[in-house]
């Protein structure tokens, strides 16, 4: 958590930006991830098919802090970095303290 945005980051190896979706309702960011291979070789004598699966969902509560319009996502080598910014209302406001002479 910074002073104007929350910031989160999960590795999603071997997924791309297709394998994943985000979502944001009623206060909660959801992630979400599946990915499927399958490969095969073949050969006169022999031949092997492999397949693989993975998938992953995670949710965050967020009590209504961040504004949802401007939550950006981004993939970056296998890490997933998400930034949402707080509301206007929920960042901290510094006060200018001033001196009188």
């Amino acid at each position: 958590e910074k002073d104007d945005a929350f910031h989160l980051e999960a590795e999603t190896s071997g997924m791309t930006e297709k394998d994943v979706s985000i979502e944001f309702h009623d206060g909660i960011l959801t992630l979400k991830g599946k990915c499927e291979q399958d490969s095969e070789v073949e050969n006169n004598d022999y031949r092997i098919r492999e397949f693989s699966r993975q998938s992953f969902e995670r949710s965050f509560r967020l009590d209504g802090q961040i504004d949802p319009a401007m939550v950006s996502a981004k993939m970056d080598q296998g890490v997933l970095k998400v930034t949402m910014p707080k509301k206007e209302q929920a960042k901290p406001k510094k006060i200018e303290i001033k001196v009188e002479s």
